[in-house]
């Protein structure tokens, strides 16, 4: 059984204009967990989409754009299934 070795980079998220947002995260893997979470700990994970850009970067894609700073975005490093 694998190890996980979990580093995490956390933000909040929403400009009020932007649908899609890039996240730099800097945790030099492609393996990771994304999950967005409302500021009352609702996990709307499953209705964000989300690309890999590259193994520092991501970028997340809403219908409609998030409210200023509304959004908390984990992001797990080291995550394998």
């Amino acid at each position: 059984m694998a190890k996980n070795n979990l580093e995490r980079y956390t933000a909040l998220i929403g400009d009020g204009e932007s649908t899609d947002i890039s996240v730099v995260h800097g945790l030099n893997d492609y393996h990771t967990y994304v999950q967005v979470l409302t500021l009352d700990h609702v996990d709307i994970s499953a209705f964000v989409g989300w690309g890999i850009l590259s193994e520092n970067e991501i970028m997340l894609f809403f219908q409609k754009p998030p409210a200023k700073d509304s959004l908390r975005l984990n992001i797990l490093k080291g995550f394998r299934v």
